[in-house]
């Protein structure tokens, strides 16, 4: 038979990732307006899709288990957890990548 993968049951959203996430919403709102903000979350709303029915599509962190890092924007990423065991996805960090790669901890 063929295998059916399912999705993934639950995507959280602690603090940290909501935070990163706002963030961002905010200063391309004060930046480039409304319309590049729709974008924005039309794109991690996808994304997010994406990671739900298959959370090992992206690029491993090199540093951590189980971590996963995507592009949203080609100066922005996501970086998540996926933990198979709970079947769920816990977005860590919306990251800019033009900051200082040092005090990325993934």
């Amino acid at each position: 038979g063929e295998k059916i993968q399912k999705m993934v049951k639950e995507v959280v959203w602690p603090i940290k990732a909501s935070k990163s996430y706002w963030q961002v919403v905010e200063y391309l709102l004060r930046e480039l307006g409304r319309n590049v903000v729709t974008d924005f979350v039309t794109t991690v709303h996808q994304k997010i899709e994406l990671i739900s029915s298959n959370p090992y599509l992206f690029k491993k962190s090199s540093s951590q288990k189980n971590v996963f890092i995507t592009v949203i924007h080609k100066r922005l990423t996501l970086t998540y957890r996926y933990r198979p065991v709970k079947n769920r996805i816990e977005l860590l960090v919306f990251w800019d990548t033009r900051r200082n790669p040092s005090r990325f901890p993934y």
